[in-house]
């Protein structure tokens, strides 16, 4: 890359690289001869001076009564960087919190094993909406996490007033909604897949601006997904096939 560029990709803008440049390889000069030398009109040539010395690539003084102007050590161009970098550095807290904190910032969490599991479901239990949807095996999903978990989180469920509507499979139907009835009561409802459906591998959550994916599978994981779109299009599709049922 020509040293043209290089200076351009440093942030010089054309002017200033010619100005630069030209002291670089003359040595002193004055206002007039450096507008002269480089095509560059007396007033911008004035403003690129100021510009230049301000970054700390060149330096002006007095011979007699004229003002001159001089480039300083190229290896100013690295002490500019490494300054910059320093101010950067200092802002990086402030601009990360104003990054975390976006309001409509999507954000991808992923959960392995049946622990993180856990902490993933107890996610659900803040949601502000108080409404739930899920599509799901509850029977292999009980078998996978352990009854025992559910009969906390289902109480832990209607303390926090959340309401699930879930669409099982024709076996969960047959041999696990009775359970999650008992332990979650008015507080579930299900409607179940037809047995041609066949049961399910993973489990579906959907709540607030969340989406969960979870597969029931070894090795169990989840991916979580935080966006309102894609929350309010997975809300939509379980809504047309809860009224279909």
């Amino acid at each position: 890359m020509e040293i043209n560029e290089l200076l351009k990709d440093f942030g010089l803008t054309e002017s200033e690289t010619k100005i630069y440049l030209y002291l670089l390889s003359q040595g002193q000069a004055t206002p007039p001869a450096i507008a002269s030398a480089t095509k560059i009109s007396r007033p911008n040539c004035y403003a690129v001076l100021q510009s230049l010395e301000g970054r700390g690539l060149i330096t002006d003084r007095l011979q007699g009564k004229r003002k001159v102007y001089l480039a300083n050590d190229p290896a100013a161009l690295v002490a500019s960087l490494e300054e910059k970098k320093k101010s950067l550095e200092s802002a990086l807290p402030d601009l990360r919190m104003m990054f975390a904190s976006q309001a409509n910032k999507p954000s991808i969490k992923f959960y392995e094993g049946v622990e993180q599991f856990k902490v993933l479901f107890n996610e659900v239990l803040k949601s502000k909406d108080k409404k739930v949807f899920g599509v799901a095996s509850t029977k292999k999903l009980f078998d996978v996490m352990g009854r025992d978990f559910f009969r906390v989180w289902g109480k832990n469920m209607q303390k926090a007033g959340i309401k699930l509507n879930d669409i099982i499979s024709h076996e969960s139907s047959m041999e696990s909604a009775d359970f999650a009835k008992s332990n979650f009561n008015d507080y579930y409802n299900f409607k179940s897949l037809p047995p041609s459906a066949g049961d399910l591998p993973s489990d579906i959550l959907i709540w607030d601006d969340y989406v969960a994916l979870m597969s029931l599978d070894e090795p169990v994981f989840a991916t979580l997904i935080k966006n309102q779109a894609v929350a309010d299009t997975m809300k939509l599709l379980f809504e047309q096939n809860w009224r279909k049922m």
